[in-house]
């Protein structure tokens, strides 16, 4: 079972096969109700039995590519089906297997196609998006990685601890008055220097942040896009807001003095600041669609948009979440036949062009008709102007 810290879309995006299996199905949590787990899956499976049938594969074949589900259902000493979540995805394919147990439901789903169904898990993917979390105080500096269900404290390293820190190895010949704290750490020196808004004193409060972010920066070379909050007192964050390099700081803050503060605590306060700031990213890139409407930056066309997923051309793919389009598209020479019945040889078309986004590190929202800004089940905002087709 994929641990929801690590969970990382890549082994399912990148996996292509003729027979990927994709199946979800919602699960209860607790009580006598979580039989019902063991029989929906049950079932998902001998509809899968029978699609792998109907593609002439032999008993013997589907019973060995079906072997990890099997064992999966004959699992009763472990309990398996006795801890889920609200949602279960498993995915399965010659040589891969990979389940995962989430905390949001889904509608019950067996496919078997050349990709992975990954769309469903676009919505979890969003609201579980990593984040870093830097507690700032004068006197203590303490760094986080966290998603919505779990936060671990990291290593500093270059990030200087605190205000003295900083200082003694900036400037050694400054003269800084220390005492011991009367807080959780006995050995922490507290600075006193100048009084807090004096001249000095925000002197050194700047040169304070710059050392944090520099420290920052050096630390996150490769994860510099996943978002920053920060937590700390009003003209602390203000301050290191002016100054920070980092490409991808949240403007919400948690405000107040962060060092009695448990880890816990401070995920508690960041999550809901972290919902606002998706939602306003889907708004914002509603009314982007809608101000370039009609240009060569957006497309509500299916062609166009995979052609341009294929290319690495898509900046922000909007999907009708319940929707599906079946068909086949020929990356080699840009044909899309869309398909009135699902066949065997059919691709979700829309669950494809979120495969190729994603890979090429778009950002793909799931949205309903009444939010989606154009009548049609895919719309795209485009990284530069490109020529239709």
């Amino acid at each position: 079972m994929e641990s929801l810290f690590n969970l990382d879309l890549q082994p399912l995006l990148n996996h292509q096969s003729d027979l990927c299996i994709s199946i979800y199905l919602p699960t209860y949590k607790g009580g006598a109700e979580t039989q019902q787990n063991f029989i929906r899956f049950k079932n998902l499976i001998q509809k899968v039995e029978k699609t792998l049938s109907d593609r002439s594969l032999r008993e013997a074949e589907v019973n060995a590519l079906l072997k990890p589900a099997y064992e999966l259902l004959d699992d009763r000493e472990n309990y398996f089906w006795e801890h889920q979540d609200l949602g279960l995805g498993v995915f399965l394919s010659p040589n891969f297997w990979q389940t995962y147990r989430l905390p949001i439901s889904f509608e019950e789903v067996a496919i078997v196609s050349e990709h992975f169904y990954v769309k469903p898990l676009v919505r979890f993917i969003n609201l579980n998006q990593p984040f870093y979390l830097l507690a700032l105080s004068q006197n203590e500096v303490r760094l986080f990685k966290a998603n919505r269900r779990e936060i671990k404290g990291m290593e500093l390293g270059d990030i200087p601890g605190s205000l003295a820190e900083a200082l003694r190895y900036d400037d050694p010949e400054k003269q800084l008055q220390f005492h011991s704290g009367s807080g959780g750490n006995d050995n922490q020196p507290i600075y006193h220097g100048h009084g807090v808004g004096t001249t000095d004193n925000k002197n050194d409060i700047r040169r304070y942040c710059q050392a944090i972010d520099n420290g920052l920066m050096s630390l996150l070379p490769v994860d510099q896009h996943l978002p920053l909050m920060l937590a700390g007192v009003d003209y602390l964050i203000s301050m290191y807001q002016d100054l920070s390099s980092y490409p991808n700081l949240l403007k919400e803050a948690i405000i107040g003095n962060p060092e009695r503060l448990l880890p816990q605590q401070l995920h508690e306060q960041a999550l809901p600041i972290l919902e606002k700031d998706l939602h306003q990213k889907q708004e914002q890139s509603i009314q982007n669609y809608q101000n370039k409407k009609g240009t060569s930056e957006t497309s509500d066309r299916l062609s166009t948009i995979l052609r341009a997923a294929y290319n690495g051309q898509i900046d922000t793919l909007m999907l009708l979440e319940n929707e599906q389009q079946w068909g086949q598209f020929d990356p080699n020479h840009y044909e899309l036949d869309i398909h009135s019945q699902r066949t065997h040889h059919s691709d979700e078309l829309l669950n494809l062009a979120a495969i190729q986004t994603l890979q090429q590190g778009g950002q793909v929202y799931l949205m309903d008709e009444n939010n989606l800004p154009h009548n049609s089940p895919a719309a795209a905002i485009f990284r530069y102007p490109i020529v239709s087709f």
